[in-house]
């Protein structure tokens, strides 16, 4: 709380908040609107939307096999080391970890949204 910020705002203000930053909003009368618009978002998938199924897909995992995730994430979503992983590979043969295209993320959009299906029927 040290390093804590407070804005009380009145009728017809405004406030920035900057993406990643923690928030907390506390109505201060009976009736409060808040609109909330997520400006700058770079991809139709919301990382927000990803960290929620990753957090319901892995956090209860047995440890080993978080770390195992753990791994992988770093390697293949934070690290650089990613596009040497499939440099042996001709570029269409490189599946996700191919150059970003229109092609490239219909295909993982389509595989999100069977899995998420699959996993709602079961």
């Amino acid at each position: 709380m040290e390093h804590a910020l407070v804005a009380d705002l009145e009728p017809g203000d405004a406030i920035f908040v900057p993406s990643m930053w923690w928030h907390h909003v506390r109505a201060s009368a009976p009736v409060d609107v808040l609109v909330n618009y997520w400006y700058g978002q770079q991809t139709e998938l919301s990382p927000f939307a990803a960290l929620m199924h990753t957090t319901y897909a892995i956090r209860e995992l047995p440890s080993a096999q978080r770390a195992s995730w753990r791994a992988w994430f770093e390697h293949y979503v934070f690290g650089d080391a990613a596009p040497e992983a499939v440099s042996h590979l001709p570029e269409h043969a490189r599946g996700v970890l191919g150059a970003p295209s229109p092609a490239r993320d219909e295909m993982i959009k389509a595989y999100v949204v069977q899995a998420l299906a699959e996993g709602h029927r079961k």
